[in-house]
This record gives structure tokens, C-alpha cells and sequence, in this order.
């Protein structure tokens, strides 16, 4: 179930809300036959292959650095519901132990641009 800005039965507006984005992510499970990874480089391709997957963050504009399964996330996305879904992707992986949001947002204003 890729997630994208397109119409959501819920919002009617083609606008996918928050809770269709975490739903989404959730849906992905944590049973680890689908995400298994347990090294560090393993963790990080997987989040990388999450965000690209499942949402449209720009992966240029954020770094993700795994340490010991813990996860840090640095770098711009566009709105707070694309930095909850990066979170979210990467508290899905198993083998993480903690996820370190340093993430920021671009101010609406530049939304867009």
C-alpha cells in the first residue's frame, strides 16, 4: 500500500491524512519476516527502503545513521505528516532500540516550492 498524496476515502479532499499515513506504516507489521534486519547497515537499508516505498519524503534531504540499532534521523522533509511517517518506518524495523528524530520541517510558506 504505497503511500502518496492521493484521494483518501476519509479526508475527500486527496489529502491523506496522518492517520492514514501511521495506518499505512503500521499495516507493514513488526513480525520480522518482513523486516528482519538486525546490523546496523541492514537496519539502515531498511528504513531507506521504507521511506522509498511507502512515502514521498526526498531521501537527498535526509540522513539516516544506525548506531548500535538505535536510529538517528537528521535533515528536512516537507511537512510534520512526512517527519511522523520517517519515524514511523523506522520504529518498524526490527532490531531498532530507540529512534532519535532530529528531523526538522520546511515552514509552510516554502511548502511547494
Amino acid at each position: 500500500m504505497p503511500l502518496s498524496a492521493s484521494p483518501s476515502s476519509r479526508t475527500g479532499a486527496g489529502i491523506v491524512s496522518r492517520s492514514d499515513v501511521l495506518r499505512g506504516l503500521a499495516s507493514l507489521g513488526t513480525n520480522g519476516s518482513q523486516h528482519g534486519a538486525s546490523s546496523d547497515p541492514a537496519i539502515q537499508q531498511e528504513v531507506i527502503d521504507l521511506i522509498t516505498k511507502h512515502t514521498s519524503v526526498s531521501l537527498p534531504a535526509v540522513s539516516i545513521i544506525v548506531d548500535g540499532g538505535m536510529v538517528y534521523l537528521w535533515g528536512t522533509v516537507g511537512t510534520e505528516e512526512e517527519r511522523e511517517a520517517v519515524r514511523v518506518a523506522a520504529e518498524t524495523i526490527v532490531g531498532v532500540g530507540k529512534v532519535h528524530d532530529n528531523l526538522n520541517t520546511l515552514p509552510q510558506i516554502l511548502e511547494g516550492v
